[in-house]
């Protein structure tokens, strides 16, 4: 858009100094009984319009532009309020489900998200829960959980599968 504006300020200028040297020629053919002081005036109007014209026109570039501006900062402020509602909303079926939810990134085995269902069902308080490792609350062979989850992070697909888990206390 800043190539455009510069582009058509710079053919607006290039045409209105055409203009004008144009009717700085012609002033003489069309009054050809001026003097001194009255060409120059006639010169000092062409200036004036030209200076006029080119302000007008990069005013209209610019209320064109801040337009723009407006109205992408609008689309983006919707799309952000549609975002922060269907992350509420996500949340609350998250946290409101009677199952346990546990988030986790496949490659580093972090949890990236847990529901309060996930840490009361194994005992653990919130804070306890958010630095227990995956290895220390499931109790199947860990190299099988692994080798799942990579399958996961490569295929993208999901898979249903039980699993049993350790509670803290054993």
């Amino acid at each position: 858009m800043r190539i455009n504006r510069i582009y058509l300020l710079a053919s607006a200028v290039i045409l209105l100094s055409i203009l004008f040297v144009f009717l700085d020629s012609m002033k003489h053919i069309i009054i050809p009984s001026l003097g001194v002081l009255q060409s120059l005036l006639v010169t000092l109007v062409c200036v004036i319009i030209i200076v006029s014209a080119v302000t007008y026109l990069i005013h209209k570039i610019n209320c064109i532009h801040h337009e723009q501006i407006h109205r992408k900062q609008l689309e983006n402020t919707k799309l952000l309020q549609a975002l922060y509602s269907s992350e509420e909303k996500y949340r609350a079926v998250l946290e409101n489900s009677s199952a346990s939810i546990i988030l986790m990134n496949c490659e580093s085995l972090e949890k990236v998200y847990f529901n309060s269902r996930a840490y009361e069902i194994l005992g653990y308080t919130k804070i306890e829960f958010t630095d227990v490792m995956l290895k220390d609350y499931v109790s199947q062979p860990f190299q099988d959980i692994k080798r799942r989850l990579e399958r996961i992070a490569l295929t993208g697909a999901t898979e249903n599968y039980e699993s049993s888990y350790r509670r803290k206390n054993g």
